[in-house]
């Protein structure tokens, strides 16, 4: 038999006793629930509906004493509160999964039921203001404590599971959304002074106050107390803490609420903050431009927040700070300022009063420079810069750090000393006022997109009246040579900025000038996309220039002067001259890139005693094939009248070219010319080998994709030929021409001698042939033509009737003198009538 111990026996005796105590109290509370749980659902339900001003839809209601307990709970399931009448747009103020009014025990048995807790589970609670100022969260009637209610709400304490609260203000476009994990609130909220206890975190989803978004990226938690006052409506905060990003900020202050206005009051201090966490969790827009950067430091803040809020007026923030041992690295060059030291100040906008940032002192080094200044930035949507910097810095140190847009590899050295005041955002222009000096030594970097290298910048600017005077600037950009003097506007503003305009005016010489170097660096180099402007976006000048030697792909020219001047993507030349082709050329023109994705040139030019064969091999034959200039020797002259289209490669759109050339060509030779070949068959082959002529002259024009020859007579070594014609751009030929019959071939017989309709004397006692070449350089057709034979005998035939006529008019009345006139007897006049003159 087993023997039970005696304290064995007396915890049995305890755990029966505390059994038959816990089912006689189920067994209360089942019996309390049913008899109660109705009528303190119908009163409850009753009297909430009595206060509410706004329908409300509830899928389920239940009373329970285990829940809660020793509260009894009526818990309310599945709640939609309707928007008030007449806010059709608004939202409903709640929407919740459970939302739970907890009554005290013995509340019940007396009958006199106080509602003392209010738990609110997976809800969403929509605060919202329309444009005419109406809100959707006035939905409680009054309270009147003579009302003599069975049920009175003696709130003591609110918490919030898994609920999200949102504030929508149309009028001062503030989008507010907060996340209340576990949220606690608690105090005897019914009477008119208490103490608010505050505990639990908050995620701040979305923070957008007018036109800025200030939402960070980690939660709040807020530990505290807050001395309610409801007579004078504030709230004063005695002993409060808020942790963010790992920092530990004390609270102090007081603030007001309930009305259109509400004073607030608040300090806040922090101190040792780690300023990397801070900037990670900073919103979006602040954070995301240092997001290549890592940032360290300690960081010491006061802020203090003054004024009245409400729905037409906001606080003013006042926040003085201090960084010491900071350091700040490019993530991917590691390009870093180290032992960086600031103190700054931060003012919010107050009414017109813009924002300021200012920081009164700064200084920092890298590892063969230092810099130090001071800085203030105000009004963030249009920012005013004031800078004052003195800094002497390796460029190489700071690559990575610097956004120079399309430029990188930075190098050489940069000593400052200057002053600057004025707009700092992308299409501003420059500084309203700039003073000190800027020296560059051996400055160089990378253009990002072409690879061409700018380097051995040297030079001094003197920063002055918004402008950059340049005393003597040397540089090497590719394979050209650079000095220049003159001024720029918004140098700083176009290095650093993609956005920025650059004007300058300047007087620029050359030894070397390559085209090229600056046509790559633009970005119409041959990988340009379509659309994009011939000339860099953002860029005027006007500028002289001296130039030894220019050279464009196979073109070069020396001794090259002029001025230059861009405008609105218009570049103009004029008082061009140069030596060029073994001449002598001046000009002058203009390119419209107004129409992005291709340009207009117009030019007037002449040129003097050019080498013809080296004007064909320098413009590559003018992208043909069969008149080349192997085949051509001599020396001309021109003037020319030229218009086209190029696209953002420089090439010319056949289609749109027109000229007129006034040319005149001396000691010209047709070298192995094959069209010339075919005519063997009239004129001693061996002759037509080498066609030599002493002088040309001709007016030529060119027009849809034609080159319009008039007529014209060329005396040459083989024959003595009068012609016209038309050639298009591909090699397409009309040309009619003639020939003396005593100049064709007397040694070989043609098997279909010329028709006579081909043949026609030409006044002089010669015969001359008339031909018609068609087809195409390569495949040249000769035929006779007889239209030409028969055009010329009409317009000879009509010249010889014209010469009778004024024979005839003259002796016979039209040509004679008045005196004759008078000295003849009046007689009838007569008139012999022509049929060419009806």
């Amino acid at each position: 038999m087993r023997i039970i111990s005696p304290s064995r026996k007396l915890l049995l005796r305890i755990s029966a006793v505390f059994a038959g105590f816990l089912l006689v109290s189920v067994a209360i509370l089942s019996v309390l629930s049913f008899a109660y749980g109705d009528k303190v659902k119908e009163l409850v339900v009753r009297e909430i509906n009595s206060r509410l001003l706004v329908p409300v839809e509830v899928a389920q209601v239940d009373f329970t004493l285990f829940r809660n307990f020793p509260d009894a709970s009526v818990v309310f399931r599945n709640v939609e509160m309707k928007p008030p009448d007449g806010l059709i747009d608004a939202p409903g103020l709640l929407h919740a999964k459970s939302v739970s009014l907890r009554i005290g025990l013995f509340s019940i048995i007396t009958g006199n039921y106080k509602i003392r807790s209010l738990i609110i589970n997976e809800a969403s609670v929509t605060l919202w203001v329309g444009k005419n100022g109406r809100d959707n969260f006035h939905i409680w009637k009054p309270t009147d404590k003579t009302s003599g209610s069975a049920v009175e709400f003696d709130m003591q304490q609110v918490i919030l599971q898994k609920t999200s609260v949102y504030y929508r203000n149309l009028v001062k476009k503030t989008d507010l959304a907060f996340g209340f994990p576990e949220f606690l609130l608690k105090g005897k909220m019914a009477d008119q002074r208490y103490d608010l206890q505050v505990l639990g975190d908050v995620e701040i989803k979305r923070l957008i106050l007018g036109d800025y978004n200030y939402t960070p990226k980690s939660l709040l938690g807020i530990r505290g107390v807050i001395q309610v006052n409801e007579a004078l409506k504030r709230g004063e905060i005695t002993d409060a803490n808020l942790n963010f990003a790992g920092i530990t900020a004390g609270i102090r202050g007081t603030i007001g609420y309930g009305n259109d206005n509400n004073p607030v009051n608040l300090s806040i201090s922090a101190s040792g903050a780690d300023i990397s966490e801070v900037l990670g969790a900073l919103p979006l827009a602040f954070s995301e431009p240092y997001r290549e950067y890592e940032p360290s430091g300690k960081l010491t803040l006061k802020a203090e927040i003054g004024g009245n809020w409400g729905k037409f007026t906001s606080p003013v923030i006042r926040t003085t700070f201090d960084l010491s041992d900071g350091s700040f690295t490019h993530r991917e060059s590691g390009s870093r300022i180290r032992n960086i030291i600031l103190s700054g100040k931060y003012t919010s906008k107050q009414g017109k009063t813009p924002e300021v940032l200012s920081l009164g002192s700064f200084s920092g080094e890298t590892r063969n420079g230092r810099f130090k200044g001071r800085i203030q930035l105000s009004d963030f949507k249009k920012p005013l810069l004031n800078l004052s910097l003195s800094a002497d810095l390796d460029l190489a140190e700071l690559d990575g750090l610097l956004k120079t847009g399309e430029a990188a590899d930075l190098s050489g050295k940069l000593v400052a000393d200057i002053t600057y005041r004025g707009a700092w955002m992308s299409g501003a222009k420059m500084a309203v006022t700039s003073n000190g000096l800027i020296r560059l030594s051996n400055v160089g970097f990378k253009n990002k997109k072409s690879g061409v290298e700018v380097s051995h910048i040297n030079g001094q600017f003197e920063l002055k009246n918004g402008r950059i005077y340049v005393d003597e600037l040397r540089s090497i950009v590719g394979e050209t040579d650079l000095k220049m003097h003159g001024f720029f506007d918004n140098l700083i503003g176009y290095l650093l900025f993609e956005d920025q305009p650059l004007h300058f005016e300047t007087q620029l010489s050359s030894a070397s000038f390559r085209l090229e170097d600056f046509i790559e660096i633009s970005g119409s180099s041959d990988d340009s996309v379509g659309g994009q402007s011939l000339f860099p976006e953002r860029l005027s000048f006007t500028a002289g220039f001296s130039i030894g030697k220019f050279s464009y792909k196979k073109f070069s020219a020396t001794a090259a002067t002029g001025r230059l001047s861009l405008e609105d993507n218009v570049l103009r030349a004029g008082e061009l001259a140069f030596n060029a082709l073994d001449g002598k050329v001046t000009a002058t023109g203009l390119i419209n890139s107004r129409y992005g994705s291709h340009a207009q040139i117009v030019c007037n030019a002449r040129l003097t005693n050019v080498d013809i064969p080296r004007l064909f091999s320098e413009f590559n034959d003018f992208g043909q094939t069969s008149l080349q200039s192997r085949h051509m020797k001599g020396r001309g002259d021109a003037t020319v009248q030229y218009a086209s289209t190029l696209d953002n490669h420089l090439e010319t759109d056949e289609g749109s070219v027109t000229a007129v050339a006034d040319v005149e060509i001396r000691n010209g030779e047709l070298i192995g010319f094959e069209p010339f070949q075919e005519m063997s068959r009239f004129l001693d082959e061996d002759e037509l080998k080498n066609v030599k002529f002493s002088t040309m002259r001709n007016r030529i024009e060119i027009a849809r994709k034609t080159v319009v020859i008039p007529e014209m007579e060329i005396q040459t070594s083989a024959l003595n030929v009068k012609g016209y014609g038309s050639h298009t751009f591909g090699n397409e030929i009309d040309y009619h021409f003639s020939v003396l019959t005593s100049e064709l071939r007397k040694n070989k017989r043609r098997k279909t001698p010329p028709p006579p309709t081909a043949v026609e004397d030409d006044g002089l006692g010669r015969t001359r042939l008339f031909l018609h070449m068609t087809g195409t350089v390569d495949e040249p057709v000769f035929s006779y033509d007889h239209r030409a034979v028969a055009k010329k005998i009409a317009t000879d035939f009509k010249s010889e009737k014209k010469v009778f006529r004024d024979v005839i008019r003259k002796e016979f009345g039209k040509g004679k003198t008045q005196e004759e006139q008078t000295k003849t007897k009046p007689s009838t006049q007569f008139e012999i009538e022509w049929d060419e003159d009806k």
